[in-house]
C-alpha cells in the first residue's frame, strides 16, 4: 500500500490535496486507511470527498447557535454550486474538490444532498426518532459512500449497496457521538437500541449483495466491517457503559481492514 501523497497527477493542486489527506487521516482514520486499498489514481479524489464530509461534520461541533451553523453549511452549498460554474473559492478542501469535479463524472445533486443533510443535525435540542436519525445517516454517510463507489467505477447495484453500508456506518457513528451532543443526550439515548437494530438491518442488506459487487469498489465497503464490529459490542451492554467496548486502536483497525479486504476480494468479481 503506497502513501496517498505519493501520487500527485496535478501539481497545481498538491497543497490542497495534501491538506485533505492530513485532515482525513487525523479525523476519519477508518475511511483514510480504507482509501489506501484504492488504486493510486483514485485516492486523491476520494480523499477530497471525505475532507468535504469532515468540514460539514465539524460545523455542528464548532457552533453553539444553529443559525451560525446554517450560515456555514450554506457557504459550502454555495461553494459547490459555484464549482460547477467554474468558480472556486480559496479554501483548500474547496480547491481539491473542484479538481475532483473537473476530472470525474461527479454531479452537483448528490454533493448538495450530502451538504443539506447536515442542516438537520444542528438543532440544540435534538428530539429525532431512530427512524429520523437513520434517514439522516442515509443522506449523509450513505450518500458519501455511494459517491465513493461511483468514483471507483461501481455500477448501480454496487453504488446502492455502498449507500446501505455508509448509512449503517453513519448510524453507528451517531450512537458513538451521543454523549457529546449536549443537553439532549437523554432523549437520544432512548433511541440507541432501535438505531442499532436499524444499522444491523442495513448491514445485513449489504451482506446479501456480496458476490455481485465490483472488486474495485472494495474501499467503499471495508469500513463497514469496523462499523459491524463496533455495533456488536454496542449491543452487548447497556448504553453508555458499552462505549468503551467499541473503541478500536490503530493496530486493530488495520488488521480488521486487511481481513475485510481479503474476504471482499474473494467474494466479489
Amino acid at each position: 500500500m503506497d502513501s496517498v501523497s505519493q501520487t500527485k497527477p496535478d501539481t497545481s493542486a498538491d497543497s490542497a490535496f495534501d491538506y485533505c489527506e492530513t485532515e482525513v487521516r487525523a479525523n476519519d482514520p477508518d475511511r483514510y486507511f480504507a482509501v489506501l486499498f484504492a488504486s493510486a489514481d483514485k485516492r486523491r479524489s476520494i480523499l477530497s470527498l471525505y475532507a468535504l464530509d469532515g468540514e460539514l461534520k465539524r460545523v455542528r461541533r464548532s457552533v453553539r447557535n444553529p443559525v451560525l451553523g446554517e450560515i456555514r453549511l450554506q457557504w459550502w452549498s454555495d461553494a459547490i454550486g459555484e464549482m460547477f460554474a467554474g468558480n472556486v473559492r480559496e479554501q483548500p478542501v474547496a480547491r481539491a474538490l473542484s479538481q475532483t469535479i473537473a476530472q470525474t463524472d461527479l454531479s452537483k445533486e448528490p454533493l448538495i444532498r450530502l451538504t443539506e443533510a447536515y442542516f438537520g443535525d444542528l438543532a440544540e435540542y435534538d428530539s429525532r426518532s431512530a427512524a429520523e436519525i437513520a434517514a439522516f445517516a442515509d443522506q449523509s454517510s450513505g450518500t458519501l459512500m455511494q459517491l465513493t463507489a461511483r468514483l471507483l467505477g461501481g455500477d448501480d447495484t454496487t453504488q446502492a449497496a455502498a449507500c446501505d453500508a455508509g448509512a449503517a456506518m453513519g448510524m453507528v457513528d451517531f450512537v458513538l457521538s451521543v454523549p457529546s451532543r449536549g443537553p439532549q443526550t437523554e432523549s437520544l439515548e432512548r433511541q440507541v437500541p432501535a438505531l442499532c437494530d436499524l444499522a444491523s438491518e442495513r448491514l445485513e442488506t449489504v451482506r446479501g449483495t456480496y458476490g455481485t459487487l465490483s472488486a474495485a469498489c472494495l474501499p467503499a465497503f471495508i469500513p463497514a466491517t469496523l462499523a459491524a464490529w463496533r455495533l456488536r459490542r454496542l449491543q452487548r451492554d447497556r448504553f453508555p457503559d458499552n462505549l468503551a467496548r467499541a473503541e478500536l486502536g490503530s493496530a486493530g483497525r488495520l488488521l480488521r481492514l486487511y481481513r475485510a479486504a481479503l474476504w471482499y476480494r474473494l467474494r466479489n468479481r
